[in-house]
C-alpha cells in the first residue's frame, strides 16, 4: 500500500518536470520566430442570413481570422408562377435575387370570359330548341340551355261524310303550329242516277228534248222546252249537234207549268229577256258564274221563286228582272252591277233583305222597289248618285234607310205612301244634305223623317248623329 502511493508521487513529479521543460522550449522559440501570414482567403462565404469568414495562415501554422458580415436579402420583381384563367385564380411570387428564397406570394384574380354570342332556335312540336347563349373562346364556359319540344297544339276537326262530288273524312286532329295531321280522306261516292237524277244530291243529267238554235260559229242558244216534260231543268253545256250553249233565248221557257228548278251551266253568258217569264212553279235556280247579263223580265212573274244566287261575274241586270217574284225573301247584288234598272223588284211582296254593292251608282227609272211591302230597311252605297221616281213607293213596312254621301237627286214619289217611314241615316253632314235636290212631290215622308248624320266617334256637340255597331246603324 505504501509502495503504490510512492509510485504515484514519483510519476507526478516526473510529469511536472516534463511540462516545465516544454514551456521553456516554447518560450525559447518565441523569442527567436516572427510570423509571416499569407493573403486573406475566404474560408466560408457569407449568405443572406449567415456570416462568412476570412483567414490568413503562417508557415508555422498560426492563423488569423476575420468575420465577413451576412449579405441580407436582395428582393427581386414579381414572377408569375401560375397564369390566371376564366375559371381559376393565378399566383405570383417575389424571391431573393441572391439566395432565391421566396419572400412574398400573391394570388391573381380570374380573368373575364371572352364571350361569343350564339343565336337561339325556337323549339318545334317534335324537335327541341335552345335559347340564345354565350360561350368563351378560352374555356368551356357556356350559358347554353336546351328547350324541350312543344308537343302538338291539337285542333280537333269533326268528321264529314263523303258526298257524290266531294271527299269526306273521319274525325281528325291537326296542329296549329305545324303540318301534323291525322286526316284520312273518305273518297266521294259518285252519283247514283235514277230517272235522270241523283238519289243523294241535286245533280241531274242534262235535260233531253230541248230546242236549240245554232249561231253557225260553233255556239248556240237554247230556245224552247221542246219535248222535255220533267220538273228539273238542266241546261246542257252542248247541244246534240255539238255546239256550245252560250245563251238562253228570249222567252225560251215562257209560262212553263212543270219546271220547279233550273240549272244553268258554266259557259252560258246571257239569259235573254223573259227567258223564264211566269214559270209559276220555279222555286230555285242555279246560275253559273260565267253569266254576265240577265235581260229584262227574265224571271218576271216567278211567284214561287224563293232562292237565287246571282253569278259573281254579273255586270248587267235589265229592267224588271225579278218583278212580281212575290216569294223572294233576300238577294245579294254582285259587285259588277252598277245600275239597278227600272222595276227590278217591283211587287216582291216578301223581300226583306237586299244587299247592294259599293259599285252601284244609280237606280234608273225608279220603281225599283215599288210595293215591296216586307222591306223594313236598306243601305244605299256612297257611290249611288240618284234615287229614281217611285223607287220605294208603297213600301208599307219601310222604317229607315241609309243614304250615301254621293246621292245628289231624289226624284218625286220616291218615298210616296211609306206610312212607317221615320228615319234617315245620312252618311254626310247637315251641310252636305243641303246639296241634295229632293223633289217635294209625294216625298213628304222623307222630308218629315228624322235625319241623323254620320260620326265615327261620339260627338261632343248636340245634334242628331249615328254610327255603325256590328253593321247596324245606331244613334249616338
Amino acid at each position: 500500500m505504501k509502495r503504490s502511493r510512492l509510485s504515484i508521487s514519483k510519476l507526478f513529479v516526473l510529469g511536472l518536470f516534463a511540462l516545465l521543460l516544454a514551456v521553456g522550449a516554447i518560450l525559447l522559440s518565441s523569442c527567436t520566430h516572427r510570423h509571416e501570414f499569407g493573403p486573406w482567403v475566404t474560408a466560408k462565404r457569407p449568405t443572406c442570413t449567415e456570416k462568412g469568414l476570412h483567414e490568413r495562415r503562417c508557415e508555422c501554422g498560426a492563423v488569423k481570422q476575420d468575420v465577413i458580415p451576412a449579405l441580407s436579402h436582395k428582393e427581386g420583381g414579381w414572377v408569375i408562377v401560375t397564369a390566371p384563367t376564366c375559371v381559376s385564380e393565378g399566383s405570383r411570387t417575389k424571391s431573393c435575387m441572391t439566395c432565391h428564397k421566396i419572400m412574398a406570394t400573391q394570388s391573381i384574380a380570374k380573368v373575364e370570359h371572352k364571350t361569343v354570342y350564339h343565336l337561339g332556335m325556337e323549339p318545334t312540336c317534335e324537335q327541341g330548341g335552345w335559347a340564345a347563349y354565350h360561350t368563351c373562346l378560352h374555356c368551356d364556359y357556356t350559358t347554353y340551355k336546351d328547350i324541350a319540344p312543344l308537343d302538338h297544339d291539337e285542333i280537333v276537326h269533326e268528321s264529314k261524310k263523303p258526298t257524290c262530288t266531294e271527299d269526306g273524312w273521319r274525325e281528325y286532329v291537326t296542329c296549329s303550329r305545324c303540318s301534323y295531321t291525322t286526316y284520312n280522306p273518305l273518297p266521294k261516292t259518285g252519283h247514283e242516277i235514277r230517272n235522270g237524277e241523283c238519289r243523294h244530291c241535286d245533280y241531274a243529267l242534262p235535260s233531253v228534248g230541248l230546242v236549240f238554235h245554232s249561231n253557225g260559229d260553233g255556239t248556240c242558244e237554247v230556245t224552247g222546252i221542246g219535248t222535255f216534260t220533267g220538273s228539273r231543268l238542266v241546261i246542257p253545256a252542248t247541244s246534240p249537234d255539238g255546239d256550245r250553249v252560250t245563251a238562253i233565248g228570249r222567252s225560251a221557257f215562257n209560262d212553263c207549268k212543270t219546271i220547279t228548278s233550273a240549272v244553268i251551266p258554266d259557259g252560258i253568258t246571257t239569259i235573254k229577256a223573259y227567258a223564264f217569264y211566269k214559270c209559276a212553279k220555279l222555286t230555285k235556280i242555279t246560275i253559273a258564274d260565267s253569266v254576265t247579263t240577265i235581260e229584262g223580265g227574265a224571271f218576271n212573274g216567278c211567284g214561287a221563286l224563293i232562292e237565287i244566287k246571282l253569278p259573281a261575274n254579273l255586270t248587267t241586270l235589265k229592267n224588271g228582272v225579278f218583278m212580281d217574284c212575290s216569294s223572294l225573301k233576300s238577294i245579294v247584288i254582285p259587285v259588277g252591277v252598277t245600275v239597278l234598272d227600272r222595276g227590278m223588284f217591283n211587287a216582291c211582296l216578301s223581300l226583306e233583305s237586299v244587299t247592294l254593292p259599293e259599285t252601284m251608282t244609280s237606280m234608273l227609272g225608279g220603281v225599283s222597289f215599288y210595293h215591296c211591302t216586307a222591306l223594313k230597311t236598306i243601305i244605299l252605297p256612297d257611290t249611288m248618285t240618284n234615287i229614281g221616281s217611285a223607287t220605294f213607293q208603297r213600301c208599307d213596312a219601310l222604317e229607315s234607310i241609309v243614304i250615301g254621301i254621293g246621292v245628289k237627286t231624289i226624284a218625286g214619289s220616291a218615298f210616296a205612301e211609306c206610312a212607317a217611314f221615320k228615319t234617315v241615316f245620312y252618311r254626310g253632314t247637315e251641310t252636305d244634305r243641303q246639296n241634295i235636290h229632293i223633289d217635294a212631290e209625294s216625298n213628304q215622308a222623307l222630308l218629315d223623317a228624322t235625319w241623323y248624320y254620320y260620326s265615327e266617334t261620339k260627338p261632343t256637340t248636340e245634334g242628331n248623329f249615328w254610327h255603325y255597331v256590328n253593321g247596324v246603324p245606331t244613334v249616338w
